[in-house]
């Protein structure tokens, strides 16, 4: 038997390559088993969806603030079939695109057919599309297909994404963790029951990224197409792509990253224009609500001045400039920044609650590939994956919020500890060796 103070090489090839081999057959059991509670939440809260028969009430976990459903009274609730059903944040598009000629009335609490009198924040192209597509549906298959298309939608970008950066052996453990966090979390549960659209901003952002990393404009165009649907998705685009140009290399970059931030604001004109008065009316009611509402949820301007808060897109931009100019860091190297960033922004609306985590998932590739660029650097590459780690033990937390912390307060500062962190802490890292602050593989 060889030693113990010196293993023979042929052992040790042996034991990593039965660890090999034990490691996949481990992986698909729990990927079987999770995935069997994932799709009965499922089962429930799609069927409660559909019908209003309280078969989630069975949902485990449960949500963070109970399920809310259409009230069951209101003549329109009853006209479509809406009644007990879940997906009370959908019904701000479903309700008023049944007029699809008067989509200006959903801007007004006293004109919207939204059960609940809430003013839409969504744009009129977004309700004019749902209009002439899925919400021709009843109100609970309607809702259904929101969400499924905005989950598959998601799936498959993440999976051209692992597979363009060489990391489509990672998939298959993304999708775990991802359908984990939205199925078998409060906050999860809680998205799905609402009908959010937060899918649909984490894909905006895993296109612009990927874009970025491959100098792709079809990419960055898609990705402003997701981003449009929902606003809060703008203030990470905002910061993404500032840093992206103030960082730039060389005069090819410069004009890569102008042109990209260029035609991504472009089209946000361009698809507001068929509507614009429409438009003009979803702007005001949004700017009213982010500097005149009170602030809820997990919101910053709880605790901090709201101008403060208002300008972190901005502020953000700079801090990036500044880890990139000081550390002279490439945009591979400020992807742990961008991480921290839209961790932060998160807490930036004025109307900001925890079930927007979902939003976070479409930033795990970015991080996978950063932590997988340092090989060569055993310890760098074992800080990497500690960031890593510490980044989706994050987003596991903030699924969870305050059936874990108990406060509000405490989440924030949750948030803004690990935002930081990861702004902050990868600048004294060994940097990616790239050909320019752009090009990556």
């Amino acid at each position: 038997m060889a030693p113990l103070t010196k293993q023979n090489p042929k052992t040790l090839s042996a034991i990593v390559r039965a660890a090999a081999r034990v490691k996949k057959p481990v992986f698909v059991f729990v990927f079987v088993l999770l995935h069997y509670f994932v799709f009965r939440n499922f089962f429930l809260l799609s069927k409660d969806m559909i019908f209003g028969d309280f078969s989630a009430q069975s949902v485990a976990p449960g949500p963070i603030y109970g399920l809310e459903r259409i009230s069951a009274t209101k003549g329109v609730a009853i006209k479509y079939h809406a009644q007990n059903r879940l997906g009370v944040d959908f019904a701000q598009i479903y309700f008023p695109s049944q007029r699809p000629n008067s989509l200006g009335d959903s801007y007004s609490e006293n004109t919207t057919l939204d059960p609940a009198q809430r003013p839409s924040r969504y744009a009129p192209l977004v309700e004019y599309v749902c209009a002439m597509t899925i919400c021709k549906l009843d109100f609970g298959y309607a809702s259904f297909w929101h969400m499924v298309i905005q989950i598959l939608a998601f799936f498959l970008v993440a999976y051209l994404a692992f597979r363009s950066l060489g990391l489509k052996n990672h998939f298959w453990p993304f999708v775990l963790f991802s359908d984990s966090c939205m199925f078998l979390t409060p906050v999860g549960v809680t998205w799905f029951g609402l009908g959010q659209f937060s899918l649909y901003v984490a894909t905006g952002s895993l296109l612009l990224l990927w874009g970025m990393l491959k100098r792709n404009i079809v990419l960055i165009l898609l990705s402003a197409l997701f981003a449009f649907v929902k606003w809060t998705s703008l203030p990470f685009g905002f910061t993404a792509l500032c840093v992206y140009i103030l960082i730039s290399k060389s005069r090819d970059d410069l004009q890569f990253s102008l042109l990209s931030a260029i035609l991504f604001g472009s089209l946000f004109v361009v698809l507001s224009l068929p509507f614009i008065p429409e438009s003009l009316a979803f702007i005001q009611g949004l700017l009213y609500q982010e500097s005149h509402r009170i602030p809820q949820g997990v919101s910053l301007a709880i605790y901090v001045p709201k101008p403060i808060v208002k300008s972190l897109p901005f502020l953000l931009s700079v801090a990036g400039y500044g880890m990139g100019k000081i550390n002279k860091a490439g945009f591979i190297d400020l992807l742990p920044f961008l991480a921290g960033a839209s961790i932060l922004l998160l807490l930036y609306p004025t109307l900001a609650f925890d079930y927007s985590a979902p939003i976070l998932l479409g930033l795990i590739p970015f991080m996978i590939y950063w932590a997988e660029a340092h090989r060569g650097n055993p310890a760098g590459q074992r800080m990497r994956q500690a960031i890593l780690w510490t980044f989706l033990l994050f987003i596991l937390l903030a699924s969870y919020s305050t059936t874990l912390t108990g406060s509000i307060l405490v989440d924030i500062i949750i948030y803004l500890v690990v935002s930081i962190a990861l702004m902050v802490i990868p600048i004294f890292l060994p940097k990616h060796v790239g050909k320019s602050a752009h090009v990556t593989a």
